[in-house]
């Protein structure tokens, strides 16, 4: 459990790190986690998008259609 902020033991955890390690060290963590999302999803967006089927509902005539991405996220 983390020496200095017992509540975020959890998160520490998550991310494989030890009480000893700075909260400086777990927001690093957060940030590439985030970083290495955001690039995920820029990937997923350039190669694995297509073309939504519009929705056979009468009131959603002329709604605009959303990309269906074909990886499971």
């Amino acid at each position: 459990m983390p020496k200095h902020k017992p509540e975020l033991a959890r998160i520490y955890n998550v991310f494989g790190l030890s009480s000893n390690h700075k909260l400086s060290t777990l927001l690093v963590n957060v940030e590439n986690a985030k970083r290495f999302a955001d690039l995920l999803h820029d990937v997923e967006r350039e190669f694995f998008m297509v073309l939504g089927v519009p929705p056979g509902e009468p009131e959603d005539n002329g709604a605009p259609v959303d990309d269906e991405c074909l990886v499971n996220r």
